[in-house]
């Protein structure tokens, strides 16, 4: 949803209002709507806006979209004329207080807007993902040594994410702190053959929480394990000072589209 500025969108009313005082003037207060009706009127505006420019900026279109239209449409759903929406601006952006509570009625239902969407969209994520474990224990470490293996079977390709809470203190004396994931299948060798996912290190050491996530796609149907390690480190011994809790360690794999 794009952004809305409301001082410079009242410095640019305010410079209409002069070319439009001669044409609006004897309009009469039939051409100007109530606030509420504004209000609404405008939120529809600005949706249509950020379409049009949402389709701008993508490079993929399935269809052309008509910005022209899509203000029209807006028009055409309000039964709003050109006359009554210059009347209007002219009227409201004569009373700066109105005009500011207008836009903060109408910045408050496109913040409204974007949160359910936002809602929508993580229940939508949600259906998509297939939880494969998780772990209901809290990790406390107060000095090096166990890295909290991981060894889940995999559930054929797909997109793969390993996410896990993590609370690290100054005091902790970890050396890269990461998690350190691949996929395993058996082979000729001892350690069997991996595809790795990116590392993903641990840089937060306030005491805030963070959740990190590792990532990664597997194309092939030979592999059978994800493998790792959720609290990995780079230390030459396991004598040094940890205080870091781990958490919340989550494996989930998004499921396919139904074709």
């Amino acid at each position: 949803m794009t952004n809305f500025n409301l001082t410079t969108f009242i410095k640019a009313a305010g410079l209409c209002v002069l070319l439009l005082f001669a044409s609006c003037r004897n309009g009469g207060r039939r051409y100007i709507m109530p606030e509420k009706r504004f209000v609404l009127f405008l939120v529809d505006l600005h949706v249509a806006e950020a379409i049009g420019s949402q389709a701008g900026r993508s490079s993929i279109q399935i269809y052309e979209i008509d910005s022209a239209s899509l203000y029209g449409s807006v028009f055409q759903k309000h039964k709003v004329s050109q006359v009554m929406f210059d009347s209007t601006m002219m009227f409201y952006s004569r009373r700066p207080e109105k005009f500011k509570k207008i836009y903060e009625s109408v910045s408050s239902r496109l913040q409204s807007m974007e949160h359910d969407l936002a809602e929508e969209e993580k229940m939508q994520e949600m259906t998509r993902t297939l939880v494969l474990w998780k772990s209901d224990s809290t990790y406390v470490f107060r000095q090096g040594g166990d890295k909290v293996e991981i060894t889940v079977p995999l559930r054929g390709p797909g997109l793969y994410t390993v996410s896990a809470t993590v609370k690290m203190l100054p005091d902790d004396a970890t050396l890269d702190p990461r998690m350190s994931l691949y996929f395993w299948r058996k082979d000729s060798t001892e350690e069997g053959n991996r595809i790795s996912f990116m590392e993903t290190r641990y840089t937060l050491r306030n005491g805030e929480e963070r959740t990190y996530r590792a990532v990664r796609r597997l194309d092939s149907t030979n592999y059978t394990y994800l493998r790792g390690y959720i609290a990995n480190y780079s230390n030459a011994d396991t004598i040094f000072r940890r205080n870091m809790v781990v958490k919340d360690i989550v494996i989930s794999k998004q499921k396919e589209a139904v074709k």
